[in-house]
């Protein structure tokens, strides 16, 4: 009887941490991008592309499934420089559904997902915008997510030279 009550409670106890990040990834995962899942990510090329286009003082950024049955369960988008986020980002009002900022060192200068339903959506989209006076190159970074237990860490990266 003890046993199986220890169980029932071991178990109760562990369910909230397997399901705490649905909501977005933590800022302990700033750093490092990876998600706390568990399991190791994909070493495989990701099915998933990063697209940048500049928009006056802004950089557009998209990441897209390659087909469309590589939809996006989570992500986490950074611009880097040395290593470090920077800029802001802000999300459009079609993607806010599925998107939101993040803080890691400075306000909304990472992009994570929300609670995303079903197979979620095949492409995220967001805007960027550097910290004032920034000239030189950053490197977009993103980590990826199908579901919980497949996903790639800083796979997807692309740079750009802000002018």
């Amino acid at each position: 009887m003890f046993c199986r009550a220890f169980v029932t409670i071991a178990l109760i106890c562990a369910i909230p941490s397997a399901y705490s990040y649905s909501a977005g990834a933590p800022s302990a995962a700033c750093e490092d991008m990876v998600p706390q899942h568990h399991v190791d990510p994909q070493r495989s090329t990701p099915p998933y592309k990063m697209l940048l286009s500049s928009k006056g003082d802004t950089v557009h950024v998209k990441i897209q499934g390659n087909s469309a049955g590589d939809t996006i369960k989570g992500f986490m988008i950074q611009a880097r420089k040395d290593g470090k986020p920077i800029g802001k980002f802000e999300v459009p009002t079609e993607f806010r559904k599925h998107a939101q900022p993040l803080t890691c060192s400075g306000p909304a200068d990472a992009l994570t997902h929300k609670k995303i339903f079903a197979n979620g959506p095949n492409k995220i989209e967001a805007d960027w915008t550097p910290p004032p006076g920034f000239k030189g190159d950053v490197k977009f970074v993103a980590t990826v997510a199908l579901n919980g237990g497949i996903f790639w860490v800083q796979a997807i990266n692309e740079p750009m030279s802000i002018a």
